[in-house]
């Protein structure tokens, strides 16, 4: 019984994290340190530009705010949002982000445009597999309620948050080659009138949900083991 305590705790806890990666930005202000990308556009703007200052990209939202004295070293405020959905749509293109566009029309490089809409699918790949880690998560974590009475079920839990790593690290994957591969496009295409930033917390976030989730699928494994062994000696 006690055995599968941990693994119980450790699994609620990779369903938490994973959680935390696509709620991020989802309000103003809400883990707003972990985006997939942070753009800074303060060299696009000029007098009533509809412009913000800086987008961030996060995996069901954009979020977009002011500097403070408009200086890219202030902490950005005056946040807004988009209404969550299941990828985060950052269209250079849109002019529906509340009451302001996103960017007037052409003032980023078609290049970026056009890359965009690949990312922005590929994003949604990774959202779809956040959510399949979540509910092979969840049934682990059901299943690991009966395991505090039977455990010997405890190897057969270890399916279950198998799954969800393999999801997890299909998701981290994504991120993190859309993150890497959108800042350098961005710094190379811009002239320096836009600039992109990475953030690493949802890349720490994402990649410890995965590591956290791997290993306690060797607990369960061990702990339905040690378990089926107690029971045969009884």
């Amino acid at each position: 019984m006690w055995s599968t305590v941990i693994p119980e705790l450790m699994t609620i806890t990779v369903w938490v994290l994973t959680f935390l990666c696509i709620r991020a930005g989802a309000e103003p202000g809400y883990l707003q340190g972990y985006a997939v990308m942070s753009i800074n556009t303060t060299g696009l703007k000029y007098e009533s530009s509809p412009l913000y200052d800086v987008y961030n990209i996060y995996m069901s939202t954009v979020c977009a705010g002011h500097y403070v004295n408009a200086s890219p070293s202030s902490r950005p405020t005056n946040f807004t949002c988009t209404t969550s959905s299941s990828y985060s749509e950052f269209n250079p293109r849109n002019r529906s982000i509340t009451s302001l566009p996103l960017n007037e029309p052409g003032s980023f490089p078609l290049v970026i445009q056009d890359k965009f809409i690949d990312y922005n699918l590929q994003l949604h790949v990774a959202w779809v597999f956040y959510i399949l880690s979540m509910v092979w998560t969840g049934l682990a974590m059901l299943f690991g309620i009966m395991a505090l009475y039977v455990g010997a079920i405890g190897a057969f839990i270890g399916l279950f948050t198998s799954s969800a790593s393999t999801c997890l690290f299909i998701s981290s994957v994504i991120v993190s080659v859309v993150q890497q591969n959108g800042v350098k496009l961005i710094n190379g295409a811009a002239n320096a009138e836009i600039c992109a930033s990475t953030t690493v917390g949802l890349l720490a976030l994402t990649w410890s949900a995965f590591a956290l989730s791997s290993l306690s699928s060797l607990v369960w494994l061990g702990a339905g083991l040690v378990s089926a062994e107690f029971r045969s000696r009884e």
